[in-house]
C-alpha cells in the first residue's frame, strides 16, 4: 500500500512521466480526491501540453476523479487501465465528461 509520500511523489513525477504532446488540446483541471489513510486533495492542471501538480483542491476542476492512494499510483504508474477501473467501481469521475474521456492521455 503506497504511503502518502508514494503518492506525492507519483503525482509530482506525473508532469515528467507523461507525452505532453498527447495533451497538447486539453486545457483542464482536474482535483484528485485520494481516500483512505493517506488521502487528499492534488490538482493537476494541464495548459495545452504543460502540467501542474498541486497539493490541495481548486474550485474550478472541470473534472474530480476520487480513487484509493493504491488505485490512483497503479493508474498513473500503467498497471491499472482507466476504464476498467471505473466500470469497477474503484474510479468515481464527476464533472465534465469530455474531459474525462481525455485524461486517460495523462497515463498512457
Amino acid at each position: 500500500m503506497p504511503d502518502l509520500a508514494d503518492v506525492k511523489r507519483t503525482l509530482k513525477n506525473l508532469s515528467a512521466s507523461t507525452d505532453r504532446e498527447k495533451l497538447k488540446d486539453m486545457d483542464a483541471t482536474i482535483l484528485f480526491d485520494i481516500k483512505g489513510e493517506d488521502g487528499g486533495l492534488w490538482t493537476v492542471d494541464i495548459d495545452h501540453g504543460a502540467i501542474s501538480v498541486e497539493e490541495g483542491e481548486s474550485e474550478s476542476a472541470d473534472v474530480t476523479v476520487e480513487a484509493t492512494s493504491d488505485d490512483l499510483v497503479a493508474l498513473i504508474n500503467g498497471d491499472l487501465n482507466a476504464m476498467a477501473a471505473f466500470m469497477q467501481g474503484r474510479l468515481k469521475v464527476k464533472g465534465d465528461m469530455s474531459v474525462a474521456m481525455k485524461m486517460q492521455r495523462l497515463f498512457s
